[in-house]
Order: structure tokens, then C-alpha cells, then sequence
């Protein structure tokens, strides 16, 4: 009786641990102006949660650990507009690869040199 028991038990425990999965949002970040090259080491931020990751040098990135909803991500990194994007994660992985524009222009009118003739 107890080999039994112990028999069930184990493939309920793995049944059980079979069905439960990580949610995560996971992608990669594009330049869409210059041929679609990877963003590496920008930001994506999960908005109100705090939550966040960084591209890796292929611009791939993971955010683990979410529970199962709408969520707003904002993609940025410098010399690109900030791009943001809802997403819904019912289950499991949730795969979005994201485009940025480059910024049309940057604003130099607050910076200032100056020089030390010591």
C-alpha cells in the first residue's frame, strides 16, 4: 500500500511541476533605420512595475516572471526615439522584437565648453 501511495504521489508532484511554467516577455531590439542592425545594452522597461532588463550584444532581451496581464514596455537608448509598446502575456513566453527610429535631431543648445589655458 505504501509503494502505491508513494508511486502516486510522485506522478501527481510531476504532473504538477510539469504544468507550471515561467511567463516572460522575450525579443530582440532593431535599428530600423541602418539595415536592421541589433540595439545593444538598451533599456526595457515593464512601466509601473520597475521591472527592466538590458539588450545583450545581440539585442536580445528577457523579462521573467510576470504574471499574466497587459503590460506596457518602453524600449529607449541613446540617439533613438523611446518606443512604447502593450503586450499581453496570458501564458508561458510571449515573443516581440521591436523596431526604433533614430532621434530626427539632438538638441547641442545647452552645452558649453570651456577652456582652461593654464
Amino acid at each position: 500500500m505504501k509503494v502505491i501511495f508513494l508511486f502516486f504521489t510522485l506522478i501527481v508532484t510531476n504532473l504538477a511541476l510539469a504544468q507550471h511554467t515561467t511567463n516572460s516577455i522575450e525579443g530582440k531590439l532593431f535599428d530600423s533605420s541602418n539595415n536592421n542592425e541589433s540595439i545593444t545594452f538598451a533599456n526595457v522597461v515593464v512601466k509601473g512595475l520597475g521591472k527592466s532588463s538590458l539588450t545583450d550584444y545581440r539585442g536580445n532581451y528577457v523579462l521573467k516572471n510576470l504574471t499574466p496581464g497587459k503590460y506596457t514596455l518602453l524600449f529607449s537608448f541613446l540617439g533613438y526615439e523611446t518606443k512604447e509598446v502593450t503586450v499581453e502575456v496570458i501564458e508561458g513566453k510571449k515573443k516581440l522584437n521591436v523596431y526604433l527610429e533614430t532621434t530626427k535631431a539632438l538638441n547641442f543648445d545647452d552645452i558649453k565648453l570651456a577652456v582652461n589655458n593654464n
